[in-house]
């Protein structure tokens, strides 16, 4: 689906030089590579860059060239029958958010706990607002630089000494000691 609309991005014309990294781990078994394989033909002749199973320093690097993240868990499950099918808290949109990448994510699971829509990112339901949201980023430098800071300054708010001090606050709030 992401394959997909970034391509829709390209035909219109509002993708304005971009390209669409897709970067994450994935098993080496033949379904797997099947898949990629189907996904990497699906992207043939668009800007699209694959990055598989790269070690963590290059996923860092990637995350501090970008401007966008897109995040798409769950699209097309219903998250009250299949919440397994979403993400449930979204590592990978912090650590993005943390090199002030903008999260363009869908608006399920933990996502719309991490995003404060209109702040720190943005958070979508339909393929189509995905594509409008990312055109109204590329299209507004300035939108990008004041929103960048934001969420870098978000990401913040699950590093260890906000989760140990929610953690002790939580504890002290059942009568028990931290």
């Amino acid at each position: 689906m992401l394959i997909d609309a970034f391509k829709r991005l390209c035909d219109r014309k509002l993708n304005d030089g971009f390209q669409y990294w897709i970067a994450g781990s994935a098993a080496d078994d033949d379904a797997t590579r099947l898949v990629i394989a189907s996904l990497r033909e699906r992207a043939a002749g668009y800007p699209i860059v694959f990055s598989v199973n790269a070690p963590y320093d290059s996923i860092r690097s990637l995350y501090a060239r970008a401007m966008i993240f897109w995040h798409a868990a769950g699209f097309g499950a219903d998250e009250r029958t299949q919440p397994e099918r979403t993400e449930h808290f979204g590592m990978s949109t912090v650590e993005a958010m943390s090199a002030s990448c903008i999260p363009v994510v869908i608006r399920k699971g933990g996502q719309k706990e991490i995003v404060s829509h209109g702040e720190s990112g943005y958070l979508w339901e339909s393929q189509e607002e995905l594509i409008d949201i990312t055109a109204s980023l590329i299209a507004s430098p300035e939108r990008i630089q004041a929103v960048q800071p934001r969420a870098r300054e978000r990401s913040r708010m699950f590093d260890r000494s906000h989760f140990s001090a929610a953690l002790r606050s939580f504890i002290r709030g059942l009568g028990l000691t931290a």
